[in-house]
């Protein structure tokens, strides 16, 4: 069965990482924590950080769930988001 992406759009992934990289910041988590809660390399969180991989939406869904927000707080502007 073929993954949804969450995004085709390459601006859309470094919004994304970005966001990303708050929401780890705010729950204060690195990329190697992140890697061993998730199983997704600390390789793949750093391209998704950078904007550089798209995310599918399974793998959108757990990264959520570790750091305890909602999957709408990635793709909204409003920094009050991940409170």
């Amino acid at each position: 069965m073929p993954r949804d992406r969450v995004t085709d759009n390459p601006e859309e992934w470094r919004q994304l990482g970005m966001r990303l990289t708050e929401a780890m910041d705010a729950v204060d988590i690195d990329p190697k924590e992140l890697s061993s809660k998730t199983g997704f390399s600390v390789a793949q969180i750093e391209r998704w950080q950078a904007g550089r991989s798209m995310v599918y939406c399974s793998q959108l869904l757990l990264l959520c769930r570790v750091l305890g927000i909602r999957a709408t707080a990635l793709f909204v502007r409003d920094r009050n988001r991940l409170h």
